[in-house]
């Protein structure tokens, strides 16, 4: 919110929260493998909410490049 108290809304956020679609904004979602984690756990609780199709494909190819091969769960 800006010193009005107007929503600044750069991504039109608040449309894909009022349609329940979780989706990554920028190229920059490649940035952190955890990312696509956050986006399943965000997706288990918001169960009524669907995943941009745009997104499900950026999230492949990361997957493809292997991106998650930059987690190691034996260090939980």
């Amino acid at each position: 919110m800006d010193d009005e108290n107007n929503i600044i809304n750069y991504f039109n956020g608040l449309f894909d929260i009022k349609n329940k679609i979780l989706k990554q904004v920028s190229p920059s979602f490649k940035e952190d493998p955890l990312r696509i984690l956050r986006l399943g756990r965000f997706y288990a609780k918001f169960n009524d909410f669907s995943i941009a199709s745009e997104t499900i494909a950026f999230v492949k190819e990361m997957i493809r490049q292997g991106i998650l091969d930059y987690i190691n769960i034996y260090n939980f």
